[in-house]
């Protein structure tokens, strides 16, 4: 099967190993799903050494950690990467994923991963889908100028972390590309600096739900006449909700 593209495998059984070995031998291999495994770093970064072809990895549900994330820079062609669901732990290394310069799609979605963002994060400027919900990141949007330089994100969401969210979003105001951001669950901090511009975004989804401090709504849904989802719940916001106002 040497031309074959695409594989999806899932489930772990005694020939995991295996079969994962033997995908070196795909060299036209360009989307791999292995889903729910009990597999090893060095078992899937063994496997994947001569996949220079791979667009499209999906390892949702396995159990990795960031010795994988820093061994995975060869894979220039990636696309999409999504570790979703794996409980995996530690920080985000410095190297590895970030040299993936042509990765659009990117979710650590549910795992345990904690610390600060590496600032080689601001590398991934093809970058349109980001998801890091439910982790434990932690870190000051506002201190972090990478953030600008992802200006190609589309979709965006950090909910349920412990990050310190600012209620300006100006690190966002030129991603005109954004239409989806989620923040909820996180904490909203004052500005370091006054800003009240008009962003260059259309929000079509915006999630503030759950987050400590929330005083008011951010100033910029003023400018926001694409939105179709605001979701506000969980937090103490004082005064009258008036509709179109």
């Amino acid at each position: 099967m040497s031309s074959l593209r695409k594989l999806e495998l899932g489930g772990s059984n005694s020939n995991s190993t295996n079969i994962l070995q033997s995908l070196k031998s795909f060299s036209s291999l360009e989307s791999l799903a292995y889903i729910h495994s009990n597999l090893t770093a060095p078992v899937i970064t063994y496997a994947l050494t001569n996949l220079s072809s791979l667009e499209y990895l999906y390892l949702e549900g396995s159990a990795l950690n960031e010795n994988f994330l820093s061994s995975i820079g060869q894979m220039t062609s990636l696309k999409v990467l999504s570790l979703a669901f794996g409980g995996n732990y530690g920080t985000l290394p410095n190297q590895g994923w970030c040299e993936l310069k042509n990765i659009q799609e990117l979710a650590f979605t549910n795992n345990n991963f904690e610390g600060t963002l590496p600032s080689c994060l601001g590398n991934l400027t093809s970058l349109k889908w980001l998801d890091l919900d439910g982790n434990y990141f932690t870190g000051n949007i506002d201190s972090h100028p990478f953030w600008r330089r992802l200006a190609s994100l589309e979709y965006l969401d950090i909910s349920f972390n412990q990050f310190e969210v600012p209620p300006s979003f100006k690190q966002f105001a030129n991603h005109s590309k954004l239409t989806y951001l989620n923040v909820g669950h996180n904490t909203i901090t004052r500005d370091t600096e006054f800003q009240n511009g008009i962003p260059n975004f259309q929000l079509q989804f915006f999630a503030v739900e759950g987050c400590i401090n929330l005083q008011k709504l951010p100033s910029f849904l003023h400018y926001q006449y694409d939105l179709r989802v605001l979701a506000i719940d969980g937090n103490q916001l004082p005064g009258n909700f008036q509709p179109g106002c």
